[in-house]
């Protein structure tokens, strides 16, 4: 079973695939397109799988993410800009300034 022999940075990553209460296999990875994790209170970010297409129910979690409350960061390594999906409730400038702050504490360690 591969989920026994996965890397630790894998172990300790946190999909929000895997932290779903029911899984819906459209939105695993391998099958939408992108990686989510939800970074805060208000923040989700997807990094885009190389070389795949966005699926629709990507698409449509990202809709979900926003209806919830949520702003979506998406971000992908072929790509110089991340694309802001911010939810009405949010300042615009205050989620840049959280996830370059977020960013930022990552790079640092």
């Amino acid at each position: 079973m591969i989920h026994e022999t996965k890397p630790a940075e894998c172990s300790d990553f946190n999909c929000a695939y895997t932290q779903m209460a029911k899984e819906n296999i459209n939105l695993r990875p391998d099958k939408c397109g992108i990686i989510f994790e939800k970074l805060s209170s208000e923040l989700f970010y997807g990094t885009v799988v190389p070389g795949m297409e966005i699926s629709e129910s990507a698409h449509r979690q990202i809709a979900n993410f926003l209806a919830q409350g949520f702003s979506v960061v998406l971000s992908a390594i072929d790509k110089k800009d991340n694309c802001f999906a911010i939810n009405e409730a949010h300042d615009e400038g205050h989620i840049r300034a959280q996830f370059r702050e977020l960013v930022d504490g990552y790079l640092q360690h």
